[in-house]
């Protein structure tokens, strides 16, 4: 497990709001309803082609797909075998049925290449009434090995993720405040590890990636989709640079966190609608917004 730097324990704060412990040798799994399956085919297309949006970094604002917030490429350095982060959380009002609003981690590996060999892990929270069933925050996973085209999903709704957390589910509802998230690559199983503080989540197993052995990207931020015709949703608290990522780090070969320092910030509508400020002396960033754009 990655060395975190911060000496906070949140672990008793998770065991006291988060859902009790099941029984040894059982998962907490949220009840799939029918209604759910629904819901899950009809947003799967339009969220595969926001994803493949953001992944070829479209730079205008004519589109219904925004974002804000910061990348770290290897470029020709050392490639990078985790990354962690606590994510501000939000209960966040505004978000209409059919539109989303998100805050993230990503690693993705073959990024600027061919679609068919970008493969991408990411977990955060979002609010998506029209996929979720109610405007409340809900914590999640995507997976993809093929650049969002055919392959992956959000949660446990296709094989790929493994849960093991007695605890903590993806597509629950997350009532805490932060979601202290940590993904790596294990070195003896050679399986992408997801955790909330040192609550193991579950994992992506190798088996489902193309070549993901180390990440070349890592993006973390919030973004946002709205319908052509109605004004884009908030992002983060709603409020502009408030919602944070505090305590970045990526992880190293050798399994040491390291503040990342070579970084882009990333946002597409500009301070209007949407800030970012990334504070390399500190490892935080804030970010968010009203929202409020419209195509005209």
């Amino acid at each position: 497990f990655p060395k975190r730097s911060d000496n906070t324990n949140k672990v008793s704060i998770i065991k006291q709001t988060l859902p009790k412990l099941c029984p040894t040798g059982t998962v907490l799994i949220k009840r799939t309803t029918k209604e759910d399956l629904m819901r899950a085919r009809k947003y799967a297309h339009q969220i595969q082609s926001r994803m493949q949006l953001l992944q070829a970094q479209i730079r205008d604002s004519s589109g219904d797909y925004h974002y804000a917030g910061v990348e770290f490429a290897a470029g020709q350095g050392p490639k990078y075998y985790g990354a962690s982060a606590n994510l501000d959380v939000f209960q966040l009002s505004g978000v209409s049925h059919n539109q989303q609003s998100e805050t993230q981690i990503v690693l993705s590996k073959g990024a600027g290449g061919p679609k068919n060999y970008i493969d991408t892990v990411q977990a955060g929270w979002l609010v998506n009434p029209g996929l979720q069933g109610d405007d409340r925050a809900h914590f999640y996973t995507y997976w993809t090995s093929d650049g969002y085209q055919k392959t992956g999903c959000f949660n446990l709704d296709c094989p790929g993720f493994v849960q093991t957390s007695t605890r903590i589910t993806p597509g629950m509802v997350y009532t805490l405040s932060t979601l202290s998230l940590t993904i790596y690559r294990d070195r003896f199983t050679s399986n992408w590890m997801l955790y909330n503080d040192r609550e193991p989540v579950g994992y992506w197993p190798k088996e489902i990636f193309n070549n993901m052995a180390d990440c070349s990207l890592v993006q973390m931020h919030g973004n946002v989709y709205s319908p052509f015709d109605e004004p884009s949703p908030p992002m983060g608290s709603g409020v502009l640079n408030q919602a944070k990522f505090t305590n970045i780090f990526l992880t190293d070969g050798q399994g040491n966190n390291r503040l990342p320092k070579n970084f882009r910030e990333l946002n597409d509508l500009g301070e209007r609608y949407y800030g970012v400020d990334y504070r390399v002396q500190n490892g935080g960033m804030f970010y968010g917004g009203p929202g409020g754009w419209k195509k005209t």
